[in-house]
């Protein structure tokens, strides 16, 4: 597709920690049932920190990417046979979407596809001015605030996981590990659900994130409590699942969302006994995206508390700094 030189992004350039750089880039073009977003707004997510790192898990994603799959921004080009979405439309796409023809896409499982494609790690993202991304994963995101609306994207992980694979119900006694973005968007969603909701954290966690966790109306606690009906596992730390397992009620349900960064040892004979089921939790569908949408658009203020948002000029430091201080998300806003 015909390109002009006139975007900046955050490039991977090589496997090293550190191996990002802030460059100037080719500005795409909409091909075939795709779309330019300006983006608005772009969240940095643990991913992004694995690539900054130079984790092992992250040697796949090539030299050349264009990070960012959280995205909020505005339609400024239309390519053909798109009929969905109008130029100045504000919309957020989807980070994880399937080929749209096999089974797994058929059954509202796009982000199993084996076709799938990730914004900013299998394509070029959103950390940039312009991304291209195709019509089909849009989702418009309505009046709410920039802040929040980059938001939808972490909101539909905690999503799947608390309603989706956590059959929550209002009776619950929800329990969720690791006060980080997924937790507490996690912790949101259940106390919309009608939930009792109790976050654990470490004492490091209790002293750094007491504040947020008061103002979006979470309880904080390092002592994980007993009797658990469901508990949504999002520190991604063998101890916390250890925790869930001896804190679970006859029957319940422990949902995996964090991911591990070494294989784990847990009490299996403790979960069998108790008959605990373990569900794994994965990215979020369509479905999930909408649901998160409905949900944020109820705390339409809530990124002004959760979001903390830097220039593109200070992306690759906020980078290094994922995981810190008080809100537990970074943002960057690629455009004046």
């Amino acid at each position: 597709m015909p390109e002009t030189s006139n975007s900046v992004g955050v490039v991977r350039q090589g496997y090293e920690p550190g191996g990002l750089a802030l460059s100037e880039l080719p500005s795409p073009s909409a091909g075939l049932g795709e779309v330019i977003i300006a983006v608005d707004l772009c969240g940095l997510c643990g991913s992004d920190s694995h690539i900054w790192h130079g984790d092992p898990s992250s040697s796949w994603i090539e030299v050349g990417t264009v990070l960012g799959h959280e995205v909020v921004g505005r339609v400024v080009e239309i390519g053909a046979e798109v009929t969905t979405v109008a130029l100045g439309d504000r919309v957020t796409p989807m980070s994880i979407f399937g080929c749209g023809e096999c089974d797994l896409c058929d059954r509202g499982l796009g982000q199993l596809c084996k076709k799938r494609e990730w914004l900013g790690l299998s394509r070029n993202g959103g950390l940039a001015t312009t991304v291209a991304v195709p019509a089909r994963t849009l989702l418009h995101v309505g009046s709410l605030p920039d802040e929040t609306a980059v938001l939808t994207e972490p909101m539909s992980v905690a999503c799947r996981a608390v309603l989706t694979r956590g059959r929550l119900s209002p009776d619950d006694h929800v329990v969720i590990s690791g006060p980080g973005a997924i937790g507490l968007l996690a912790g949101i969603a259940a106390r919309h659900a009608g939930a009792q909701v109790t976050v654990v954290g470490t004492p490091d966690d209790v002293v750094n994130r007491a504040g947020i966790c008061e103002l979006v109306g979470l309880h904080l606690t390092a002592e994980p409590p007993r009797g658990v009906d469901l508990w949504i596992e999002a520190a991604g730390a063998a101890p916390a699942l250890n925790n869930a397992v001896r804190a679970m009620s006859r029957g319940g349900r422990i949902v995996l969302v964090g991911i591990y960064g070494a294989p784990v040892t847990v009490d299996v004979d403790d979960a069998i006994r108790k008959e605990v089921s373990v569900l794994a939790s994965y990215s979020g569908d369509a479905q999930d995206y909408r649901t998160a949408l409905d949900v944020l658009h109820t705390v339409p203020n809530l990124g002004a508390a959760f979001v903390h948002t830097v220039p593109m000029t200070s992306a690759l430091s906020a980078l290094a700094s994922i995981g810190s201080g008080e809100r537990p998300k970074h943002a960057v806003r690629p455009r004046r």
